[in-house]
């Protein structure tokens, strides 16, 4: 999805290369008039007509890309029933590539893949808190919703004097934990990323399965006055923020609301796997149950394509289905 928004761009940077490409090579055939032999004319002549077919091809290309992506952030693109599939563009500066984010505006999307059975897409998170002295305890969420239910993620943060608990939304089960220190009054965020040792940086490391979103509490230690160290040309002090980062793949499927066996969901009246020569994937608790948590849809053996939309699901032309077999 990401990958499409960039895409565009790019087009449009090839679609002018070939328009000046095109006015040179004209150019060029009337510059030179008689004064080059007919072979020639007729080569360049050639390299001209390629050169507008290739600009007609990928005017056509950015245009279907550019439907595409308001396609995918429309509102009411995504299914009414799951609205953590809603998807936000935020192209506001001309001079960076658009981005794209899950519904709640932070979470940005960096690549989406299918592999082995699992659907996911590969997100970036970072937030950052503000601390005074008067506050020992922060906390934050980072909650994807209930489609999004497999975190394997490591958790950065960048901070002095605090420890970082991870909690499972809405249960508050740990699942990480972490402490920074900071022996060296002067040492900047930027130094203490770079090696991530517990000085100034540590990390935890959450892979968790069925958990809808997660829980970060920070808590001060009591180690006297805290310390607040002077800005250097307006850039924050790593002694009065706590910084929080993150890169993960995020495995998702389609919920549903109320179990089901195995063998009926397809009679479901919402049922997801819209596509002619497309199946489904399901998911049950890990008690031995045969009922149905949330399920995703693929196509099958020997086609490719979209299963989530009729007729979304081709002939594969020799590509092998990454689907995991059961």
């Amino acid at each position: 999805m990401g990958m499409e928004v960039k895409g565009a761009q790019q087009l449009e940077a090839e679609v002018e290369e070939v328009v000046l490409e095109l006015g040179a090579g004209g150019r060029g055939i009337g510059a030179l008039g008689g004064g080059i032999g007919r072979s020639k004319q007729k080569h360049i002549a050639a390299d001209c007509d390629y050169l507008k077919r290739k600009s007609e091809r990928l005017i056509k290309e950015n245009q279907k890309l550019k439907i595409e992506l308001q396609e995918l952030t429309r509102a009411g693109c995504f299914r009414s029933a799951e609205p953590d599939f809603e998807l936000i563009c935020n192209s506001h500066s001309s001079s960076q590539n658009p981005r794209l984010f899950l519904h709640d505006g932070v979470t940005e999307v960096t690549e989406d893949t299918t592999a082995y059975g699992l659907q996911a897409i590969a997100v970036s998170f970072s937030h950052s808190i503000s601390l005074r002295s008067e506050v020992d305890v922060y906390s934050m969420s980072w909650n994807l919703g209930r489609s999004f239910s497999d975190y394997s993620v490591q958790l950065n943060f960048t901070g002095c004097n605090f420890d970082m608990h991870v909690l499972e939304f809405g249960t508050n089960h740990t699942v990480g934990l972490c402490s920074v220190t900071c022996p060296d009054e002067d040492i900047t965020g930027g130094v203490a990323r770079q090696n991530c040792n517990d000085t100034g940086c540590c990390s935890t490391y959450v892979d968790s399965t069925a958990i809808t979103g997660l829980e970060i509490k920070f808590v001060r230690h009591k180690t006297g006055e805290p310390k607040f160290k002077e800005h250097k040309n307006n850039q924050r002090s790593i002694w009065d923020t706590m910084d929080v980062t993150a890169d993960a793949p995020a495995n998702w499927g389609i919920i549903v609301d109320q179990p089901v066996s195995a063998g009926t969901l397809q009679h479901r009246t919402d049922y997801a796997c819209l596509g002619n020569h497309s199946s489904d994937e399901d998911f049950t608790p890990d008690d031995g149950s045969n009922y149905i948590l949330y399920y995703s849809c693929f196509c099958e053996d020997g086609y490719t394509g979209n299963p989530y939309i009729t007729d979304g699901c081709s002939g594969d032309k020799g590509n092998y289905s990454l689907r995991k077999k059961g």
